[in-house]
């Protein structure tokens, strides 16, 4: 790049470091207003702050090119698409030709695939033009985020991915219907699984064998998960598992036989607490760091949860959370003051806490019991 002559603006003069630092800073300053409003023709429009950035000239296009935001893992191309506060998704013709406009530049194609190691996709559309425009992607990308709502695309998608064996690291939002089966085969060296808000699953993940953190969560209270579906080949590895279903599901569902599997895990967090959670837990022979629970009264009588918070797998537990579902009624505020006086006076190891819970100035005093607590939110 030829240097700029004398008459050329002050800040096309810094070197490219400085510029670059300077531009940096432009992502996060315009996260509250991400969009510039212009009149053409007559008609309005909206173009991303960041492209208009790129466009002020060749030598912008090149710096921005360049800057860390396109490789931050919460960054998405669709976010540069203005949409309706109402869209359930973006449309995903609009992401793939934003896609193969950023494309056309080069440097930008090289600096993806050389620097960016995790993807957000909210359409099909978006990912083929990424498989088929960024060279490196194949031997680069270790983990995957979709957000594709249509069941039939996400599925699709699922299939286009299947040939990047390095994907370590794979997570879905708002499926309908997501196959644990096909997952298992499509990535078998994932070591991050999450499966966010949806709807069923159906299938087994028990030939994973390199997990180390799944996270399940489910809306539909029809859901009849098979067993075992949990990753049995995984039981020596995986350290982080979160399984979260509605409250209303038909109780028992949780596969105890195949959690009992899982001699090394640090973190666990279950929704809705139910009697054979807490006996697998009085049981269990782990020791958590992390535990978080939601709690539906019917599912987890107080007896039964205070048996639980004195198990010894607690012992060591530095973060614990409580969330409730169900209506504020006096029979509840009394399990919940049984609930506060047992937890208060028992786990003494716990720095954090995460309560979603009825409040009552009275049972404040209660936190002086925890001797190590340092956080508190509630």
């Amino acid at each position: 790049m030829t240097s700029p002559g004398p008459l050329c603006p002050l800040i096309l003069r810094l070197p490219n470091e400085v510029l670059r630092n300077i531009l940096s800073y432009v992502y996060n300053l315009s996260c509250d207003e991400p969009f510039v409003q212009y009149t053409l023709d007559g008609e309005e429009h909206e173009i991303s702050q960041m492209l208009v950035l790129g466009s002020v000239c060749c030598h912008f296009r090149a710096i921005t090119a360049q800057l860390d935001f396109w490789c931050d893992p919460n960054f998405c191309f669709a976010d540069l698409i203005p949409r309706s506060p109402l869209a359930g998704s973006v449309d995903g013709y609009y992401d793939g030709q934003l896609l193969a406009a950023l494309f056309s530049d080069w440097n930008l194609v090289n600096s993806l695939g050389q620097r960016k190691k995790d993807w957000i996709f909210e359409s099909y559309e978006g990912l083929m033009v990424v498989l088929e425009g960024v060279p490196l992607f194949r031997q680069n990308t270790r983990a995957i985020h979709l957000e594709i709502i249509e069941e039939e695309d996400c599925h699709a998608a699922m299939k286009a991915l299947a040939a990047y064996s390095h994907i370590t690291k794979f997570s879905t939002h708002y499926t309908t219907t997501i196959d644990l089966s096909a997952i298992a085969a499509l990535f078998p060296s994932l070591e991050s699984l999450s499966c966010f808000e949806t709807g069923n699953f159906k299938g087994s993940l028990e030939q994973l064998p390199h997990l180390h953190m799944l996270r399940l969560s489910s809306w539909d209270n029809t859901m009849h998960p098979n067993r075992p579906c949990l990753p049995l080949q995984s039981s020596q590895t995986l350290t982080e598992l979160s399984l979260q279903y509605c409250t209303d599901v038909n109780i028992p569902f949780f596969d105890t036989d195949s959690l009992s599997a899982f001699m090394n895990l640090k973190s666990l967090a279950i929704r809705p607490l139910t009697e054979s959670i807490c006996e697998f837990i009085i049981r269990a022979q782990i020791q958590l760091y992390f535990f978080e629970i939601t709690i539906v009264e019917r599912h987890a009588p107080i007896y039964r949860f205070v048996d639980m918070i004195q198990a010894d797998c607690l012992r060591n537990l530095k973060e614990f959370g409580i969330a409730h579902f169900g209506h504020y009624k006096k029979v509840t505020e009394q399990y919940w003051f049984r609930v506060f006086d047992t937890f208060t006076s028992t786990l003494s190891s716990v720095e954090q806490l995460q309560l979603n819970t009825p409040l009552r100035l009275e049972w404040c005093q209660y936190f002086a019991r925890m001797s190590n607590l340092k956080i508190l939110n509630w």
